[in-house]
């Protein structure tokens, strides 16, 4: 298999499309980029029913690149409640980065999506594909098994 970047566990890719395992400094493989294409198909699903809606992380916060990644890690835990997964709480490097447990906001993400229009199947698909465990996170090739990108 051919890599932009070997598998690892080093930052990479932008803030809004980092996945929870890069935030957090675990071991990241190409299910790093599944991660990252839904958190576009998100967006594309939001503008087709709210077009000026900004994306899950869009507009996550002002202030100094090192401001922005910890807005934007503590969004992620909060919104996947990472407090709950062993993967992250059970590492102590992981775990110091995890902002104060939230349990009551984790998943509002998918209440705001219904919220505004975006059907139950897409939702799911997203949970899919939004897996905070890397490996339980649909596989490129369960993406095209699913059926789902078939119009």
């Amino acid at each position: 298999m051919w890599y932009a970047s070997k598998p690892g566990s080093r930052e990479i890719s932008a803030l809004t499309y980092r996945s929870p395992e890069v935030h957090f400094g675990k071991p990241w493989d190409e299910n790093t980029d599944v991660w990252s294409w839904g958190i576009i198909l998100a967006q594309l699903l939001l503008a087709q029913v709210d077009f000026k809606s900004p994306s899950m992380y869009d507009s996550i916060a002002v202030g100094t690149l090192e401001e922005k990644t910890k807005a934007a890690r503590d969004a992620v835990a909060v919104d996947f409640d990472l407090h709950s997964l062993p993967f992250y709480v059970e590492d102590a490097q992981s775990r110091a980065l995890l902002p104060p447990p939230q349990p009551e906001k984790a998943y509002m993400w998918a209440e705001a999506m219904m919220t505004k229009g975006v059907s139950g199947e897409d939702i799911q698909f997203l949970a899919n594909t939004l897996n905070p465990l890397p490996h339980a996170r649909f596989s490129t090739v369960e993406i095209l098994k699913s059926g789902y990108l078939e119009a």
